[in-house]
């Protein structure tokens, strides 16, 4: 609908699939994680994931840098 997505909207709905498959309740950084790690490990540029992620260890030259939608998709 256009609205921005809040944390706990996304937990709320993170719960309710992991229950509906039965499976042990997790916290989003479990996932965040997840994703960077495999992401990451399949050969995705570190500075894609980061900026997909948010992650906070950006250092100044990250706030300017604008990656390519066409790379991050690649990603």
């Amino acid at each position: 609908d256009g609205c921005a997505r809040t944390v706990s909207w996304a937990w709320e709905l993170l719960q309710r699939d992991l229950d509906a498959l039965g499976l042990r309740r997790r916290g989003l950084h479990s996932f965040r994680r997840a994703f960077q790690s495999l992401a990451i490990g399949d050969g995705a540029p570190r500075e894609c994931i980061r900026a997909l992620a948010h992650t906070g260890d950006r250092d100044s030259t990250d706030i300017y840098l604008s990656i390519p939608w066409g790379d991050l998709c690649a990603a």
